[in-house]
């Protein structure tokens, strides 16, 4: 057998080892394990059907996902449980834009600490896909943005030697470079980001979340960076004048908001 075609097999039982160990138990570094194992042209083909069976997976009675008898051997991600979060990753990653703000357009404007909650991972990328920017080039709000969306599935048990954000970013990087949207498709998109983001610094200010202030205006300040990149200085100017507008006394949050433009 020649060298290439020992190469070759050698590969394809790779992936299918690979496959069956995120079969078994489909979580983040499980599918990361996928994503980096697929050759570059594959990997859009490879996110499309994990995304397919973790939509059956997630949406399966919760008595059938089981954590495997070895979990205390398996190292700390093992103790990690699959969420939307995951399918989230796996969606975007396959350019699946529909299926994606069909998972997140219900959720809640608040809780994105959850990682359930998929909006905290839908609007920064789809701000940043619409900035027209790689992430390692975007403004700072967004920037922040961007790598609070990159965390919300690696919560529970995690510490300093774990590279699963790393690895995300990674994959993200490489993705959002051939990653496209038609324009009417931006369009709406966009309108859909900043109705989202207004909701979210209106409940997080009305509610005096007083922590969250911070987050609030980065959302808001986002918003506008992104619509300055795509010259619209009008529409930036108009949501900043509009929630100060709306909070004239939350002298906290006034202050958040100047910080956040004067990074910009």
């Amino acid at each position: 057998m020649c060298a290439t075609a020992s190469h070759l097999g050698e590969r394809e039982l790779l992936i299918a080892g690979r496959w069956q160990a995120f079969l078994a138990k489909p979580d983040l570094a499980r599918f990361l394990d996928l994503w980096e194992t697929a050759e570059p042209e594959d990997r859009v083909s490879v996110a499309g059907h994990a995304a397919h069976y973790l939509q059956e997976y997630l949406e399966s009675p919760s008595d059938r996902r089981s954590i495997p008898n070895d979990w205390e051997s398996d190292g700390l991600e093992s103790l990690a449980w699959t969420d939307r979060s995951v399918l989230a990753h796996a969606l975007l990653l396959a350019y699946e834009f529909d299926r994606a703000y069909k998972l997140a357009v219900g959720a809640e404007v608040l809780g994105w600490s959850n990682s359930d909650n998929v909006q905290s991972i839908m609007i920064p990328y789809f701000l940043t896909l619409l900035s027209g920017k790689l992430p390692d080039e975007l403004p700072p709000n967004l920037a922040s943005l961007w790598q609070l969306a990159l965390s919300p599935g690696i919560r529970f048990f995690w510490d300093e030697s774990d590279t699963r954000k790393e690895r995300l970013e990674e994959a993200y990087n490489n993705s959002l470079r051939q990653a496209s949207m038609p324009s009417t498709r931006q369009t709406e998109t966009l309108f859909w980001c900043l109705e989202v983001s207004k909701k979210r610094a209106t409940a997080i200010v009305s509610n005096q979340v007083r922590k969250s202030y911070y987050k609030a205006a980065m959302v808001i300040v986002a918003c506008t960076e992104v619509l300055q990149l795509r010259d619209k200085p009008a529409d930036a100017e108009k949501i900043i004048d509009e929630i100060r507008v709306q909070f004239p006394r939350h002298s906290a949050f006034q202050r958040e908001i100047k910080k956040a433009l004067q990074q910009y």
